[in-house]
């Protein structure tokens, strides 16, 4: 894990959890992006990692580091959990949503997030039956209506690995008060920018202030 800034006027904390696909998707490949996205929200972001599941094909797959990283803000950094804002991006969205219904937190925030990943697997591999096979299903449509804190989701119109409409589609089941970023001509594995960056940043000043 890593925190960045160590140091910061403010006690909100990103509790980030990565995607898997970018550039390998691990803490190291994320690192400068998320921290450039804690300086421009004005906030500080712990990063995690995960471990690499066999059954995953040595893809990076949370399982309960998300847990622990709660776990240590509010026990080792003695962070409120109603500082903490869950950052989910791609994979590590389920992640967030599972967090989101089972730990208090200040808002949730979801970046090119999947309804769950039967659903876009399906896209992919249509002949499949993927809702049968898939052992780990992140069954994020379900859940997130279970989050009675504030939801930001973001997503790209060009997102060629998570279609948009699953965004659309999160932030339709989610309860208010939320907001939707639409991301124009954004694909899947890129570095978030400045769009991105100024609205969360005012989301956040209205939302978990």
């Amino acid at each position: 894990m890593w925190l960045v800034p160590k140091r910061a006027r403010t006690d909100r904390v990103l509790l980030c959890l990565h995607g898997g696909g970018f550039v390998g998707g691990s803490i190291y490949t994320h690192r400068k992006m998320f921290g450039h996205l804690a300086k421009a929200a004005g906030v500080r972001a712990l990063l995690v990692g995960y471990r690499l599941l066999p059954e995953g094909g040595g893809y990076p797959v949370p399982v309960d580091e998300g847990e622990a990283a709660y776990r240590w803000l509010s026990d080792e950094a003695k962070v409120p959990a109603n500082r903490v804002v869950l950052l989910g991006e791609s994979l590590g969205g389920g992640t967030a949503v599972e967090l989101a219904t089972g730990h208090d937190h200040r808002a949730l925030v979801l970046v090119f997030t999947f309804t769950s990943l039967p659903a876009v697997a399906k896209v992919h591999y249509p002949w499949l039956p993927t809702h049968t096979l898939m052992r780990t299903r992140f069954d994020n449509l379900s859940k997130i209506g279970r989050c009675r804190r504030p939801v930001f989701v973001a997503h790209g119109t060009a997102d060629e690995v998570v279609p948009f409409a699953h965004g659309e589609a999160l932030f339709a089941a989610a309860n208010e008060p939320k907001e939707f970023l639409r991301l124009d001509g954004f694909r899947h594995n890129i570095l978030l920018g400045e769009p991105f960056y100024e609205g969360l940043k005012r989301f956040l000043e209205v939302h978990a202030p």
